[in-house]
């Protein structure tokens, strides 16, 4: 059985990922497949049971590059071998689930049938990076908090994000990681929350707050993101999440800069 995926793919058990996976050592939200340019990478979200690259475990947030031939396997879950290296097509764009005979054989040893990379090309696309050191994210929210827009500064201008509801799960984490600066705590530890917290704090649910994550993540694929994918950072382990970028700014709609965080912020 072979799965042609789209440019970016989640893999894991939630229904907002592509490839779904029905194994209880699987993640939600487990890893992210995509094409950069000239090849496929997957990155591993912090699963609890490890995304395995040719038998060799990635750390947490780690990206691999996917080479032909090699095998994958998420947790103890079926394993999966890049039968082609060519960039997408945009026949692999709807969701895949695994169930009954198709994950059989999709947990075959190499040489059976596996997961298939030959998919529309993207890579004439941008490749902007959130996490360089000089790239702001800049939150614009209006005095009853209705509305936050999303301001990406990078090296070469601003990329107005506009206004969008899944802005403010963003910008809750963005707080927090302020209110951690400005506390003195240490980088590695600045702006975790659990992710039950963030859902009380919007009045929510665990689903809707991976709904707005995976919104956010579209939004910043669709301007050329290459890192999108990382633009929160997970604790599978403890259930925390944070916002990965360190430089971050807050202030009422239509007014910078307020409060930074970061590196020559």
């Amino acid at each position: 059985m072979f799965w042609s995926p789209p440019s970016e793919a989640l893999i894991g058990r939630s229904r907002i990922c592509k490839l779904r996976l029905n194994a209880p050592d699987v993640s939600k939200e487990h890893a992210a497949l995509r094409w950069s340019r000239s090849c496929w990478q997957i990155r591993d979200l912090g699963s609890r049971n490890g995304t395995f690259v040719g038998g060799k475990r990635l750390s947490p947030g780690a990206v691999s590059r996917l080479s032909a031939g090699v095998t994958i396997r998420f947790g103890d879950d079926a394993a999966y071998r890049l039968a082609e290296v060519g960039p997408p097509c945009q026949a692999g764009h709807g969701h895949h689930e695994e169930r009954g005979d198709m994950k059989a054989a999709l947990a075959s040893p190499p040489g059976g049938s596996f997961l298939a990379t030959t998919l529309g090309s993207d890579a004439g696309r941008a490749s902007l990076q959130l996490q360089q050191q000089d790239t702001v994210l800049r939150f614009q929210v209006s005095r009853d908090e209705e509305n936050v827009r999303m301001i990406v500064s990078t090296r070469g201008g601003d990329i107005d994000l506009e206004s969008r509801a899944h802005h403010y799960v963003a910008l809750l984490l963005g707080r927090r990681r302020l209110v951690d600066v400005e506390a003195g705590v240490v980088d590695a530890e600045q702006g975790w929350l659990y992710v039950d917290e963030l859902a009380r704090q919007l009045g929510t649910t665990r689903t809707h707050v991976n709904v707005a994550l995976h919104r956010l993540r579209k939004q910043l694929i669709a301007h050329g993101f290459s890192d999108a994918f990382g633009v929160v950072e997970r604790r599978s382990s403890s259930g925390q999440l944070r916002i990965a970028v360190r430089r971050l700014e807050v202030c009422s709609a239509g007014r910078f800069p307020s409060r930074r965080a970061g590196s020559g912020a």
